[in-house]
């Protein structure tokens, strides 16, 4: 993936995260989240890395998905 593309799609997670910021915080506050950029809606949500990977492999394959952690420190980053 050409690293244009993987800032396009930081942007859109970014802006899709920020249009759902206090629900998703709330909600979720330092689990890790997989969002999936194509709906726009959560893919995924548990406590590690992990567990979101084995929620996100029953996902839609072929949708764009951003992983982060729920809140001001989101360390944790993955795209597929």
């Amino acid at each position: 993936m050409r690293k244009e593309d993987l800032d396009i799609i930081v942007k859109q997670a970014d802006q899709i995260y920020a249009k759902h910021k206090k629900e998703w915080e709330s909600m979720y506050m330092n689990k890790i989240i997989a969002i999936d950029i194509d709906t726009g809606t959560l893919a995924g949500v548990a406590e590690s890395i992990k567990e979101v990977d084995m929620q996100v492999d029953s996902h839609k394959k072929d949708h764009r998905i951003f992983v982060r952690r729920v809140g001001s420190k989101p360390e944790v980053a993955r795209i597929r």
